[in-house]
């Protein structure tokens, strides 16, 4: 009975991740997710699909205004996918055939994990859960950082934040859909990029 119920709150705290909860002492802390400004990082992918197991290389870049981009490269330098997220969803620029029964989950792992989705954040007991769409992104721990997302057919497990500069960007993101699909994203070093430079507007036409 015990084992059940301590199962039965560690679901409840998100996706079957542990969130761990926020001291008292960290409760003034904005939560972080992404860095807000451009970054870039190489790193790799692990997909397994039903018949099929993906090994690539994972290319994400951060693009400073709340959006990331995602291509995967097989070892053999094919480019198989090039998908970039909205405020909304995801964008697929080019994706092959075998990866197209993933092409949707992917979207979602790389707007959840690798961007800055709009959100509307509540306390549920000594974590914060933000809904964003049709998913719950739950924060926790000093610092207080995404941990977990449920919700929209995936559930995605945030870990092991490093430094950037003055950001913190998660270097792994994994994530379990139905019918057997599996990913996992873990970045290498990552860097700054420097802010796109704005572009001058047009002079009005006299009238």
């Amino acid at each position: 009975m015990r084992l059940l119920l301590a199962l039965l709150i560690v679901l409840a705290a998100g996706c079957g991740v542990r969130v761990p909860e926020i001291p008292s002492s960290a409760r003034a802390q904005t939560p972080r997710a992404a860095p807000a400004v451009p970054w870039f990082a190489p790193g790799r992918m692990e997909l397994v699909l039903p018949g099929k197991r993906v090994s690539c290389t994972a290319y994400v870049r951060g693009l400073g205004n709340g959006q990331a981009r995602l291509v995967l490269l097989s070892d053999e330098g094919l480019q198989l996918l090039d998908l970039q997220s909205t405020d909304d969803g995801y964008q697929v620029i080019q994706a092959i055939d075998d990866l197209k029964k993933a092409v949707p989950h992917l979207g979602r792992l790389l707007r959840q994990a690798f961007a800055l989705p709009p959100e509307k954040r509540r306390w549920e007991d000594d974590r914060i859960a933000a809904a964003s769409g049709g998913s719950t992104r739950w924060y926790g721990g000093d610092p207080v950082l995404l941990r977990a997302i449920e919700g929209d057919g995936l559930d995605i497990a945030i870990e092991d934040y490093q430094p950037l500069g003055g950001e913190l960007l998660a270097h792994e993101a994994r994530a379990t859909a139905p019918f057997g699909i599996t990913m996992r994203i873990h970045l290498g070093d990552a860097r700054l990029l420097p802010p796109t430079p704005a572009v001058p507007a047009e002079p009005a036409e006299p009238r």
